[in-house]
């Protein structure tokens, strides 16, 4: 039979090291992957195609622990309980050793005092509020990289709750031997029924939003799916069903296998469209110079012919702007009409949002107190419209 002490001698890191060599399972813990391994070479040591390879691992690690490069385990301390109980003289118990007078050897890397200190540096606590399972996903996590068995865990629950959480623990505590009891309780009674149902409707939900990465848009929909029952094929048609059409019309499904080479494809695609936007943004960014100078004087140019071209009178003809004697001698007393409101005579506003009293002005050349018909409008030719009155004693058509 093959000898499997070697195998106890590992350390987390060869252990992983050779659980995969043989294609087994290289998570858990250090107990759980020895106890993986020396089944393993009890099973399958003997074989033609592991024999050789079995043989030279227990011949280097037997050398190197005879050698004394083996870490030496550490010895276990000897509490000495004082004794509770004198010595009966009694036929009943007589010949009966007492047991509180022998020493009592305790490990010291897994008593519950030693555990729920480093527990306690982790700074992780849950008040009974939401996501438990990622408060158990977590603690697992810690206590695989301490190296801290997990069925030791329940001990140190003390230190993890607070709140409704330790009231919880006050009130249902069943003195669990192992962690896997320990977490079903504990997710029956804060994990809501219908929570599977919900998180199945957001995943379907979740898609990738418009000018998200799809980077992001994976890792966000990962989160998501962690704590479901999907298997890894239905993670991968999920993700590529909730993606953006153009990243579906670009990438075929037969094109990819795995995550990684979907996520390949979904970066050269965002490469492609990346460059077309650069190219397409060029052009504007080296416009000649002396075009935005040309552009701009011509719109100089119609500005200045706007305000200097000359007002119309009702007949046709020109009305020429006021001289310079007459803008010093009137002053501010002329109105503009370009800009002006029709009402009140002043600039700023409309005549249909004006609340000032009405002022007369002609709306031709700005002077107050006269009206237009009075003023610009009532020379030769005015009133000989279609819409003009008749005057007084002409003959009737």
């Amino acid at each position: 039979m093959v000898k499997t002490k070697w195998v106890y001698y590992l350390n987390k890191e060869e252990l992983v090291t050779y659980t995969t060599e043989f294609g087994l399972d290289n998570s858990g813990t250090v107990e759980e992957l020895r106890k993986r391994l020396s089944t393993f070479v009890q099973e399958e040591g003997e074989t033609e195609n592991h024999r050789d390879r079995v043989t030279d691992l227990a011949l280097k690690h037997t050398r190197s622990t005879s050698a004394g490069n083996a870490p030496t385990p550490k010895r276990p301390e000897v509490l000495l309980l004082p004794p509770t109980q004198q010595p009966i003289n009694d036929d009943s118990t007589r010949g009966t050793p007492n047991v509180s007078m022998y020493p009592v050897y305790v490990d010291s890397q897994r008593s519950a005092p030693t555990i729920m200190d480093r527990v306690r540096k982790w700074g992780v606590k849950y008040d009974g509020g939401k996501d438990p399972l990622g408060f158990i996903e977590r603690v697992e996590e810690l206590a695989d990289g301490y190296e801290i068995e997990r069925d030791a865990l329940p001990r140190a629950l003390p230190e993890l709750f607070k709140d409704r959480a330790l009231v919880w623990l006050r009130n249902n505590h069943g003195h669990w031997r192992d962690w896997e009891t320990c977490k079903r309780d504990f997710l029956k009674f804060f994990l809501n029924s219908r929570y599977f149902e919900r998180l199945d409707d957001e995943i379907r939900q979740r898609v990738q939003r418009p000018r998200e990465a799809f980077k992001d848009y994976v890792l966000a929909l990962q989160g998501l799916m962690r704590h479901s029952d999907y298997t890894e094929a239905q993670k991968l048609r999920r993700i590529y069903k909730n993606c953006r059409s153009e990243y579906q019309l670009y990438i075929k499904q037969t094109e990819f296998n795995t995550l990684g080479d979907l996520v390949s494809l979904a970066e050269d695609y965002e490469n492609i469209v990346a460059e077309k936007e650069s190219q397409r943004a060029l052009p504007r960014a080296i416009t000649p110079r002396r075009n935005e100078e040309r552009n701009y004087t011509i719109r100089e140019e119609q500005r200045r012919e706007r305000h200097t071209m000359p007002a119309r009178r009702h007949d046709g003809t020109d009305f020429a702007p006021p001289t310079e004697h007459q803008r010093k001698s009137e002053g501010s007393s002329r109105v503009n009409p370009r800009t002006a409101c029709r009402r009140c005579g002043e600039d700023g506003h409309f005549a249909y949002e004006c609340r000032n009293d009405i002022q007369q002005f002609c709306w031709t050349c700005g002077r107050r107190n006269i009206r237009t018909s009075d003023c610009c409008r009532g020379k030769q030719g005015n009133g000989q419209g279609p819409h003009s009155r008749r005057r007084v004693g002409s003959p009737l058509m």
